[in-house]
């Protein structure tokens, strides 16, 4: 089924591109001024227009790669056997003698007691604790692959979580992991990988894919981050938990921040409905996403569905000429 009408993310990041309107003011009489002016405005407008196409294009790419990266990996066998066997194995702490937390032992294994570091958590394959459980010995099998399929496809996270909203597996073993996403679940069931998750938790057929934009992320240090989710399906059709990834704002910025055609004063970014952005200028060393605000009628008229351009002042203060378009 198609990607873009299926997410949030529609309508609600007009891509803004951005270059100095300050093109021939200097050495010129009123009348030059005015003419060239309104030529330059003409021609860089078009320049503009071109590589906001171009990014658009780009990003609608990007997101359809990590769609169908989601969306096949769910339908694998395998990932549906790896759902099954480790919400078994999840289940099955309670039932050992005395019945183990399943909660606690796994955060003391894979947190607690990892010799990495936060961060690099991800590298502990096996738990080395005698006692090792069913779920500890398909960690040591899978784990290893899907660090590697997260790491090529540059997710921050990958997920599988139950019926229940159990995160029952992550790559990395942030502070989320074994916490609940259902409806009044855990302490960050309310976060956009919540929200993700229950959508996915609604869908009726294999391929429908949720998408939550941008926001902090507690677990992540508040970093920004935005989700995918899709519902993994068994073979009577039914669902048996939610595969998701958590996806970094540093591929965005990659390609916001090139600068092809727009020269040393242009730039590209994004801009949310709340008119702040969602990538970092390349002008700026700090963090801009989801902090730098950028308000205008041409934003407001992609924000609104139509392509716009015009010369106005930028968030720096600065007169540029904008080009913005609905992604």
């Amino acid at each position: 089924m198609g990607f873009i009408p299926n997410l949030k993310i529609a309508q609600k990041l007009p891509l803004a591109v951005l270059g100095s309107a300050l093109l021939v003011s200097a050495g010129v009489g009123t009348a030059s001024y005015l003419i060239g002016s309104s030529t330059v405005d003409q021609m860089s407008q078009r320049q503009m227009q071109t590589v906001a196409a171009e990014r658009s294009n780009q990003f609608t790419t990007y997101l359809q790669g990590l769609e169908t990266d989601l969306v096949n990996s769910a339908a694998a066998e395998n990932v549906l056997t790896t759902m099954r066997d480790f919400t078994i194995g999840w289940g099955q702490y309670a039932t050992k003698k005395p019945p183990l937390d399943v909660i606690a032992e796994l955060r003391k294994a894979y947190i607690d007691n990892n010799p990495n570091p936060e961060g690099q958590r991800q590298l502990l394959d096996v738990n080395e604790d005698k006692a090792r459980s069913n779920w500890d010995f398909l960690h040591s099998k899978v784990h290893p692959l899907l660090r590697k399929q997260m790491e090529s496809r540059g997710y921050a996270d990958l997920y599988f979580l139950d019926i229940k909203g159990n995160m029952i597996y992550s790559v990395m073993k942030k502070d989320d992991f074994t916490t609940n996403f259902a409806d009044g679940g855990g302490a960050y069931a309310d976060s956009g990988l919540g929200r993700a998750y229950r959508t996915a938790m609604a869908f009726t057929e294999p391929g429908q894919v949720a998408f939550e934009d941008l926001s902090a992320y507690a677990p992540s240090g508040g970093m920004p981050s935005s989700f995918m989710a899709t519902a993994v399906f068994d073979q009577r059709g039914k669902i048996i938990g939610v595969m998701a990834v958590q996806m970094p704002v540093a591929g965005i910025n990659t390609m916001m921040q090139n600068k092809d055609n727009l020269g040393a004063t242009g730039e590209s970014f994004f801009v949310g409905a709340d008119h702040l952005l969602r990538s970092d200028s390349s002008f700026s060393a700090e963090d801009d996403t989801l902090v730098t605000a950028y308000d205008n009628p041409v934003v407001n008229a992609a924000l609104a569905g139509e392509k716009a351009s015009g010369v106005t002042t930028d968030y720096r203060g600065q007169r540029m000429i904008a080009t913005a378009i609905p992604v």
